[in-house]
């Protein structure tokens, strides 16, 4: 929906970015993630009016853990505001270790407790790159047989594709950079960081017990 090869444009009002001394730049920042999520949000209700959705039949949103958990808790509180009632899950999936390259190789790690079938389902992720953990995400939900199954993706970096995965809503594009902050990690640190950042290489090169 938003991309970097256009720069996002800050809301009126908006913070400046934040000088981070493990940041090589800011890509987005805080207010920026809102607004272009806050437009997400209202072509999701668009698209899901049709679904007649009421609290008893809820949009399921499948909160990928640990990456995604506060795109998700945003997410829900905009869809919210557009009238959409969500009902949350988490489910833990990862093909990263501690690097900054997937391992190609996905571990299932938290499965929903709630049964989906006939259920709405919409996949939340942080961040899709290499697109492998999706796919299987996607594979493993399908096989649970939910009335529909949707993916939103707080970051698109397309040029990282290894499969050929569609992502239904693309809240933001960008190009190739390992990023942190807004609920992303490198080695578990920089979680907590408001805006989304670009990692200094001589951080990433560092032992994960110098961070």
């Amino acid at each position: 929906m938003s991309d970097l090869n256009n720069p996002l444009s800050s809301p009126v009002g908006a913070a400046p970015p934040r000088n981070y001394p493990m940041s090589a730049r800011t890509l987005v920042t805080q207010d920026q993630v809102w607004a272009a999520t806050a437009q997400c949000a209202k072509k999701i209700a668009h698209d899901y009016k049709k679904f007649n959705l009421t609290t008893e039949n809820p949009l399921y949103l499948l909160c990928v853990l640990k990456g995604s958990f506060i795109f998700t808790a945003d997410l829900a509180r905009f869809l919210a505001d557009e009238g959409v009632p969500v009902k949350v899950e988490f489910i833990c999936a990862s093909s990263y270790g501690t690097g900054v390259e997937t391992s190609g190789q996905v571990r299932m790690l938290l499965d929903v407790r709630d049964p989906v079938e006939n259920r709405h389902i919409m996949i939340v992720e942080d961040i899709v790159d290499s697109a492998i953990t999706l796919q299987y995400l996607m594979r493993f939900m399908l096989a649970k047989k939910p009335a529909s199954l949707k993916t939103v993706v707080l970051l698109d970096k397309p040029s990282g594709r290894k499969v050929d995965v569609l992502v239904d809503y693309p809240v933001i594009t960008i190009p190739h950079a390992f990023v942190i902050g807004y609920g992303m990690d490198f080695a578990e640190a920089y979680r907590e960081l408001r805006d989304i950042c670009v990692l200094k290489k001589e951080y990433y090169e560092k032992p994960a017990s110098k961070l």
